[in-house]
């Protein structure tokens, strides 16, 4: 028991937390051009240590898609800059989601 106690105190308190946003990529992105999309989260992180995964659906046009990438992050939310990597107009609207792990 005393051996687990000495452990307990090296270790101390880890502490994880999740969140998700969402956010909408609008129809009319040219193709080449990028777009920040702000992304609020379910529920606010302790600091912006957390690590991101962006999904975005659908992620495929005419030749090419849509790619992303998280450009700043608060405690809050963050802003993912999405890149139109096709030769043509975005026609419809993109989901974006993004889980925060710490």
């Amino acid at each position: 028991m005393e051996q687990l106690d000495l452990l307990k105190s090296r270790i101390g308190t880890v502490e994880s937390r999740s969140a998700i946003g969402t956010g909408t990529v609008n129809t009319g992105l040219l193709g080449g051009s990028t777009t920040a999309v702000v992304v609020t989260f379910n529920r606010p992180m302790p600091d912006t240590s957390y690590s991101t995964l962006v999904q975005i659906d659908p992620t495929a046009s005419l030749l090419g898609g849509l790619a992303a990438s998280v450009t700043s992050k608060t405690t809050a939310g963050c802003t993912v800059t999405v890149r139109n990597t096709s030769l043509v107009t975005l026609s419809t609207s993109a989901g974006l989601t993004v889980l925060a792990v710490r």
